[in-house]
């Protein structure tokens, strides 16, 4: 993938772009229209959308530094008509579609600090497929109380039929994510698959298998207005 190398902007998706393939393999997934929350540089969105699992792929990410790279790349892949890209904490962004199929992201892992006070190494992937280190984190890896998780839980029904987020073994569970949900919103599925990744991204670290991914559905009564038959009795 041609993708303009920022290494301050990958949290991971050089390696978990492969992991989402698998989970919409096994499960038949294909969508018409999706986005990719917290991009980034749109390694996930960009990968699902060449491998044909979306007809479009918007991006959005509150860091605007990714804004031109990722304006950039969609120029150089000729994706224009394919492709839009969003400044937005989250939804706050008001010219965000409401109407999509599917939204896809990595958002941040850890609800507190604790997991990165040691003394391990952590790494990272770079675009070229090498295995870097850094001893605290680039990247807003933290969601304290997971009070962006409770805001785009509760704010997706407005904006697409399912949300499909990847997460950490080591920092949530789904039923974290299953007490946020209202009676419009279910876990449908659950996928926690060993990783399958290209002999070349790990020929220098055994990258573990830590993450799950995830997807709610929304009712599709409740999205067009219509009562939910278990508010009524």
């Amino acid at each position: 993938m041609n993708v303009k190398d920022f290494d301050s902007l990958e949290g991971g998706g050089a390696w978990l772009k492969y992991y989402f393939e698998q989970y919409f393999t096994k499960y038949n997934l294909k969508y018409s229209k999706g986005a990719e929350m917290c991009a980034g540089k749109g390694l996930i969105g960009f990968y699902l959308l060449e491998n044909n699992f979306f007809e479009t792929m918007d991006f959005i990410e509150v860091n605007p530094i990714a804004i031109p790279i990722l304006h950039e790349t969609i120029k150089k892949k000729g994706l224009e008509d394919r492709c839009n890209v969003y400044l937005s904490d989250g939804f706050d962004n008001p010219d965000i579609p409401t109407d999509y199929d599917c939204i896809v992201g990595n958002p941040p892992w850890y609800n507190n600090e604790v997991y990165f006070h040691s003394n391990e190494t952590h790494y990272f992937v770079e675009d070229n497929g090498e295995i870097g280190a850094r001893t605290s984190p680039e990247l807003g890896y933290m969601d304290r109380d997971w009070t962006f998780h409770k805001r785009i839980i509760k704010e997706i029904p407005k904006y697409t039929k399912t949300l499909t987020f990847v997460e950490s073994t080591f920092a949530s569970a789904p039923v974290i994510w299953e007490r946020m949900l209202d009676a419009n919103q279910r876990i449908s599925r659950v996928f926690n698959d060993k990783h399958n990744i290209p002999a070349h991204t790990i020929s220098k670290f055994n990258i573990p298998h830590f993450s799950y991914i995830f997807s709610i559905d929304i009712d599709e009564s409740f999205r067009r207005g219509e009562p939910n038959p278990k508010d009524q009795s």
